[in-house]
């Protein structure tokens, strides 16, 4: 992943130390690189480029909106989002 990284014995998250993330958010947290995000869906999508796939992702492995938001806007005609409530960023497939 290249956006989690150590720098000596400090983990960073793109360019933020999770240290100070800890000292100032309750645990447990879930802690997410929109970056590691778009590029893994980016990578996906042009590895599978000449089979023109119907990428889906199931809502119920991670309901976090703002993730769904990413990876709708992301898919641009080409994700299918299994999720009623974000169905203005539901598209369709392009053929």
């Amino acid at each position: 992943m290249q956006n989690l990284r150590y720098v000596g014995k400090n983990l960073f998250i793109e360019k933020l130390s999770i240290n100070n993330i800890l000292k100032r958010n309750k645990t447990p947290f879930y802690l997410y690189s929109e970056n590691q995000i778009i590029n893994n869906f980016l990578k996906f999508k042009k590895v599978f480029k000449k089979t023109n796939p119907l990428i889906c992702f199931a809502a119920k492995s991670n309901s976090n909106v703002s993730i769904l938001k990413t990876l709708g806007k992301l898919g641009k005609r080409q994700l299918h989002l299994q999720c009623p409530f974000l169905e203005k960023y539901k598209p369709q497939r392009k053929e």
